[in-house]
């Protein structure tokens, strides 16, 4: 995250911007691209920066509306990652992710699922018309984390909160049938 300083009104307020995959959460990744579907063709690039600012900054659109050009600018360069996601699809997903004060583990070995687990995950999916809002929960089927006995069971870590980055070829895998 970087962080910006941004007055407005005479008041100065940090706020941390997303600089890398590195620091977008799967849920802040389901929000842009929710908020990606809501852009028509006809509206100002601008207006849709300014909406995607206030959405990953939680900064309000008053205060970007009213900012120096300068500033602005050296926000949307900062955001520049979300329109390459070239760095993002050459990460694989591992058996193991960090996640805080937890090693979660995720099957990354799909011949090994059994009917009733494709079963679930068809499950999942069938209300949605995109598998980026099934997301949280497919994520939540398939990691896990070791109980005190050594065994592997269904994690308690909220998956929207994971990085992106650690997950996206696993929801690749689901979404094109293979991995990147």
């Amino acid at each position: 995250m970087q962080k910006f300083e941004i007055t407005f009104k005479g008041s100065t307020k940090t706020y941390e911007v997303p600089s890398t995959w590195l620091d977008i959460t799967v849920n802040t990744f389901i929000d842009v691209y929710k908020l990606q579907e809501t852009f028509n063709e006809g509206d100002s690039q601008l207006s849709n920066l300014i909406k995607m600012f206030s959405l990953l900054i939680n900064i309000e659109e008053e205060v970007l509306m009213s900012m120096d050009v300068a500033i602005f600018t050296q926000l949307k360069e900062t955001i520049g990652f979300l329109y390459d996601s070239s760095d993002l699809s050459k990460v694989i997903t591992t058996e193991k992710i960090r996640h805080k004060d937890k090693v979660l583990y995720v099957n990354t070995k799909f011949d090994n699922l059994t009917v009733q687990d494709m079963i679930t995950i068809e499950g999942i999916n069938k209300d949605q018309t995109d598998l980026v809002f099934s997301m949280v929960p497919l994520l939540a089927y398939l990691i896990k984390e070791k109980n005190e006995e050594g065994e592997l069971v269904k994690t308690t870590v909220d998956c929207g909160e994971l990085r992106i980055i650690d997950v996206y070829s696993l929801i690749m895998v689901f979404s094109n049938g293979v991995a990147n």
